[in-house]
């Protein structure tokens, strides 16, 4: 026993090291991973030269990161001077005054003519509605008209609007006047102080809060600053690590830049390829203005991805998968624990269907990557500039996903190894069992048992088989008629046939059984042994057969058998009971003799106690037992009246009121205050009360409460007591009412196992009920007798 556990221990140890260094091994392989996928964000143009086995050597210039942020920004920049120099804009936007005015006049002509056609409607529903204004709203016309301005490297999206401010309806204007309207808003739109208001997108619509950017225009000598600087000059830029200046169709750039304009303008382009010859540039990057996805992120990424070694990255990460799953396959070989059977010992989870344990299994990988990619931006924008130790969360659920594969994998080893059958652990067959098989199994064995006989249910069958019977008849009834209908005589007579021989056939077994019924019931009759094939009967006749084959005979010998043990039983305790009275009267008599005694020997004194207190337990048992003999024979006087049973109840409450408390109990009586009378005998109904408040007292737990109550319903007066055992009470109600039955097993109680058998049969001669109940600990008896009569 000591090695077997020994060896349980040193598995789990040694499959515990396997599963854990292979979930190390995984988050190992993960953070080379990532740091291939890094440099493929910070470099696009990686290719399979590049996987050499030598440090990549790309710079930083190569950052595709930061190629777009500086070509998004120059336009962004070309952007906002559009924006600002209105006298060009305004020549230039005049192209697009009769696009608008005809896009305009075509929906305002269209539109009118509907509503004109429909003019009187539109009154009549206006009235109907009381709307003062109506249908003036449904004359008035709107509109919006967008279009796209996309001029030397300028992207701007405008449009349009036409509401009710400007007041063109089709009541007051017709196609001419709404025109000239047309027009009249375009020239609103051209002259305007400033073209924002009119922008809806502009591409880009944002610059990099890290990059400091002025742009001037060349001829006016004024334009757009995003610099904290009162006067820009171009040392002041250049000053900074990476700047350029584009000044009068000149690129100058700080060092760290020369790379980038360099490859840019390699291909023989010049600076107005990319920069507007009219305007004037002077950008620098702020590192202490940094955020994700700007210039020092971009950077920074480029930093640390320019020297990565892909090749041994790979490598690494290929090995540590493979040692990843050699660890997890160990651990797959020697899960399972057995146990002292030499079974395989099943963990709870084992116990959840397979299938279903796959789907859980992989809905929570599912779950997981979806709701880190969906957090993912909010987690950068939280932790940035420290956005590198998100990565150590990516390691940690990468690990955790490869944690819930193994999870799951041993679970369907153990699985597999027990005794336990594999498809019997799926929800399929769970599903097939229990919806499928099991329900056809029960609809057989209840059609089985619809025509099965059962005492009492003679009639219930035989219903059943009428209309069984009719239903057969009238479906080869109906069978023949649509065969016959469709001229296909064959079938009909195939069914006819079937039909005719099923009827012969239910015929004879009926007259065979009312043959044989008939013979049973002469035999009983006669009270002799009825002369049938028993083996050939029903189920319904074997069951007649075999309650008259329990002859007069047999039941006489029981029941006189059953009178003489009673008999023999009562005259027992009766004579008994008398033969030890007499003499204990004698013993009772001489200890209170020798209590009158100057006995100075304080041992005799108790002894003398003892035999006292033991006496009259005693003579307390004769006597009850006597009281049940006699109540058992017969040999008792009722006499009955009309009796105030809450007075009764508050009587006997109070004489046992001080025994409650010296024992440690509380006697709690709700009936002091009512007025509830019983037709019974005062006398033997005060002794039941007494019993049941005696036997309280004796058998409940110290220190609670017991409750005693008078109340009646329709037929019953009630006395009620209720207590709570001091012994777990775990035999049944009915069985405490017998003689000499008592809940206290152990016998260290005082008692006899009486008081509930004489509560009871005083209870039943005087045509009442004791009721007992049990519920866990708590004992109930209710005392229930006829209500009074007028």
């Amino acid at each position: 026993m000591v090695l077997a556990t020994k060896s349980k221990k040193s598995n789990f140890f040694v499959k515990f090291i396997c599963i854990l260094l292979s979930v190390i091994c995984v988050a190992g392989a993960a953070q080379f991973a990532c740091q291939i996928a890094d440099v493929g964000v910070a470099f696009n143009d990686i290719d399979v030269d590049d996987f050499n086995g030598k440090p990549l050597g790309k710079s930083v210039c190569d950052s595709t990161e930061l190629n777009m942020l500086i070509f998004r920004d120059i336009q962004f920049m070309d952007n906002e001077m559009a924006l600002n120099d209105t006298e060009t804009l305004k020549k230039d936007l005049e192209k697009y005054r009769a696009p608008f005015v005809s896009h305009m006049l075509g929906n305002y002509t269209e539109r009118r003519k509907q509503y004109l056609a429909n003019r009187e409607e539109y009154i009549a529903d206006a009235e109907n509605e009381d709307y003062e204004d109506y249908p003036y709203e449904d004359s008035v016309f709107a509109d919006s008209y967008t279009f796209d301005y996309n001029d030397d490297g300028i992207s701007l999206n405008f449009c349009l609007s036409v509401n009710e401010n400007d007041g063109i309806t089709y009541d007051k204007y017709d196609e001419e006047a709404a025109e000239e309207k047309f027009n009249a808003i375009f020239d609103d739109f051209i002259y305007t102080d400033s073209f924002g208001s009119y922008v809806v997108d502009m591409y880009p619509d944002y610059y990099t809060d890290d990059a400091e950017i002025y742009v001037e225009s060349r001829k006016k000598h004024e334009g757009v600053k995003y610099m904290d600087v009162e006067e820009v000059t171009e040392d002041y830029v250049l000053s900074h690590e990476y700047a350029y200046v584009v000044k009068d169709g000149k690129l100058t750039c700080s060092k760290a830049l020369q790379p980038f304009f360099d490859k840019a303008l390699s291909g023989g382009e010049n600076v107005s390829s990319y920069f507007n010859v009219n305007y004037n540039y002077y950008f620098f990057v702020n590192p202490d203005a940094a955020e994700r996805g700007g210039y020092v992120a971009a950077i920074d990424n480029a930093e640390k991805a320019k020297d990565v070694n892909l090749l041994n990255c790979t490598v690494w990460s290929i090995l540590l998968l493979l040692l990843a799953l050699a660890f997890a396959i160990t651990a797959f070989i020697i899960c399972g624990n057995r146990d002292k059977d030499g079974k395989i010992k099943l963990a709870f989870i084992d116990y959840v269907p397979v299938d279903l344990h796959l789907v859980l299994t992989a809905g929570a990988q599912f779950g997981i990557g979806v709701l880190f990619a969906l957090c993912y931006d909010s987690i950068v924008n939280y932790t940035f500039p420290y956005e590198q130790y998100l990565y150590y969360s990516v390691y940690a659920l990468t690990a955790l996903i490869w944690l819930l594969f193994i999870e799951f994998m041993t679970s369907f080893i153990r699985v597999c190894k027990s005794e336990k059958k594999l498809y019997q652990n799926t929800l399929i067959y769970l599903v097939i069992k229990y919806l499928i098989v099991k329900p056809c199994k029960f609809v057989i064995s209840k059609l089985k048992s619809f025509f099965t006989y059962k005492p009492a249910a003679f009639n219930k069958l035989l219903r059943r088989i009428l209309i069984s019977y009719g239903a057969l008849n009238a479906f080869f009834i109906l069978v023949i008629l649509i065969c016959a209908g469709n001229d296909a005589a064959g079938g009909a007579c195939f069914f006819f046939t079937v039909s005719v021989a099923i009827n012969i056939a239910l015929l004879v077994y009926a007259v065979r059984y009312i043959k044989d019924l008939d013979k049973i019931i002469t035999a009983a009759h006669f009270r002799q042994v009825p002369q049938v094939d028993y083996n050939k009967l029903p189920n319904s006749l074997k069951t007649l057969v075999n309650s008259l084959n329990y002859t007069n005979a047999e039941l006489r010998t029981a029941v006189d058998k059953a009178v003489r043990d009673e008999r023999m039983r009562t005259e027992l305790i009766t004579n008994v009971s008398h033969d030890l009275k007499t003499p204990l009267t004698s013993i009772i008599s001489y200890v209170d003799l020798l209590k009158g005694c100057d006995i100075q020997d304080e041992n005799a004194r108790e002894y003398i106690e003892i035999l006292d207190e033991k006496g009259g337990k005693l003579k307390r048992l004769i006597e009850d037992l006597i009281e049940a003999s006699k109540i058992t024979s017969g040999v008792i006087n009722i006499e009955p009246m009309n009796i105030n049973l809450s007075e009764l109840a508050t009587q006997a409450v109070v004489e046992h009121q001080q025994e409650f408390a010296e024992n440690g109990l509380e006697l709690v009586f709700k009936g002091d205050q009512k007025n509830i009378g019983a037709f019974a005998d005062g006398t033997k109904t005060f002794r039941i009360i007494e019993n049941l408040i005696s036997n309280a007292r004796k058998y409940s737990l110290r220190g609670t409460r017991v409750y005693a109550d008078v109340y009646e319903t329709q037929n019953f007066s009630i006395f009620e007591i209720k207590n709570t055992s001091a012994e777990p009470l775990d035999i049944p109600a009915s069985e405490l009412k017998q003689r000499f039955v008592r809940g206290d097993k152990s016998r260290a109680n005082e008692g006899n196992g009486l008081g509930l058998s004489i509560a009871e049969n005083l209870c039943t001669v005087q045509n009442g009920h004791l009721n007992i109940t049990i519920d866990g600990d708590l004992f109930k008896a209710q005392v229930m007798l006829p209500k009074t009569k007028n």
